[in-house]
């Protein structure tokens, strides 16, 4: 098995714990409770998904990573989570894909040069959107967030 920075703690019918070079520690507490980071800097989820988060918990993450784009392209799975830099002189589609992304999947786009964004929905996908799907001007933001299979917030500044 490679050594992808995991340390899985078990027995054979539940998971104990979770150690991962990055997040100092993942455990399940007795009551339920899931428990993310050590004992002074931590995130912990209750049984009906509320956060408690103390110290610097968010420090332990891995930093935003970058992808840039200068043509027409459909997202991939590796798209997931990252900071999209589109620099082109001329208009860039970009095609959300249906089914690849998990719910809660966050992608941002950046315009970096004067061809704008325009995001496009794969056949079946749904973008909700308070205008268009179009940045509005050079360095706009748009923020794609999966709220359901298949469906996406789309927010940012748009034309």
């Amino acid at each position: 098995m490679p050594d992808n920075g995991f340390k899985i703690n078990s027995t054979a019918s539940k998971l104990i714990s979770l150690e991962h070079t990055d997040i100092e520690k993942f455990h399940i507490k007795d009551d339920g409770t899931i428990h993310i980071g050590n004992n002074t800097t931590y995130l912990e989820l209750d049984d009906i998904g509320q956060a408690n988060i103390s110290g610097s918990f968010f420090s332990l993450l891995k930093h935003i990573t970058f992808q840039e784009y200068i043509d027409d392209t459909e997202l991939s799975i590796n798209d997931a989570f990252k900071y999209i830099q589109v620099n082109k002189a001329t208009n860039v589609v970009i095609t959300i894909p249906d089914t690849i992304f998990d719910i809660g999947t966050i992608i941002t786009f950046i315009q970096m040069n004067t061809g704008q964004i325009i995001l496009s929905p794969a056949l079946g996908v749904v973008l909700h959107t308070a205008s268009s799907l179009k940045t509005r001007t050079q360095y706009s933001i748009l923020t794609a967030v999966k709220i359901a299979p298949d469906v996406w917030h789309i927010s940012g500044d748009m034309e």
